[in-house]
């Protein structure tokens, strides 16, 4: 099974209206926007930013804790996936709004993956809030020693979604 094609988009566009509060003036509309022309976009496996598989599962930590092996990767009834020599292109994590707490992604302590850049970057997760993160093909590649991404919350079973394209 591969990928036909994998559309991101990471457009922030802000519209405002300022009070300028100067008489006979009409208050302008102003746009603000970083980076419009790689805010979107998508891949194949055929692309310079290779994406050839994807793998996306909705979790429960276990006593606070989970550990997402990225070369054993199930996905219900269907064969298991292994990324190994591959490098993570694009990753969206979202967690429930239904936890009591945050969740925090990083590299884990045995073989981690560096998802978050390097091994001291993590990122935490506000209850409901969401990650994207498109590596443009500069992230690490899967390997045995760079292959576990952990996520943790003192909320013990909260309650997550993550999808990771990968080639």
């Amino acid at each position: 099974m591969a990928i036909t094609t994998a559309e991101y988009d990471f457009k922030v566009k802000v519209t405002e209206t300022p009070a300028l509060g100067i008489d006979g003036v009409s208050n302008p509309e102003i746009v603000y926007q970083i980076e419009t022309t790689l805010s979107s976009g998508s891949v194949t496996p055929t692309t310079s930013v290779p994406a050839t598989t994807q793998w996306q599962d909705q979790r429960t930590l276990s006593a606070g804790a989970d550990a997402i092996d990225l070369t054993a990767l199930t996905d219900g009834n269907l064969p298991t996936k292994n990324l190994n020599g591959l490098k993570i292109q694009l990753v969206k994590v979202v967690a429930s709004t239904n936890n009591t707490d945050t969740i925090t992604i990083r590299d884990h302590t045995t073989n981690g993956y560096f998802i978050c850049g390097d091994s001291s970057g993590q990122v935490t997760l506000p209850i409901g809030g969401r990650m994207q993160l498109y590596g443009h093909d500069g992230m690490p590649d899967v390997s045995a020693t760079a292959k576990q991404i952990a996520v943790t919350s003192s909320d013990v079973d909260a309650v997550y979604t993550i999808q990771v394209v990968a080639g």
